[in-house]
């Protein structure tokens, strides 16, 4: 991965996605959101991964997790899971 690269953090749960997005440059805030662990929030997901032209990480938690990874690996957005 080239310097600079953006990930955007999401722990899954079964009813929610807590999505981290760092700050993109010096000065300016991360950003948290929260979203519904559905085809909706999936969207968010997304959407806010191609904004931040961003690879997003999921954190594997007990098969919560295969859910979100579709509709991220099908999208233009890179996406990874890892384990803690």
């Amino acid at each position: 991965m080239k310097s600079g690269t953006v990930h955007i953090g999401v722990d899954v749960s079964k009813e929610k996605l807590d999505i981290y997005v760092p700050a993109k440059e010096e000065g300016s805030r991360p950003r948290t959101k929260e979203v519904d662990n559905d085809i909706k929030g999936f969207r968010e997901l997304h959407d806010l991964a191609r904004k931040a032209e961003a690879t997003v990480c999921v954190e594997p938690t007990g098969g919560y997790e295969l859910s979100s990874s579709p509709s991220c690996t099908g999208s233009t957005s890179p996406s990874r899971t890892r384990t803690p």
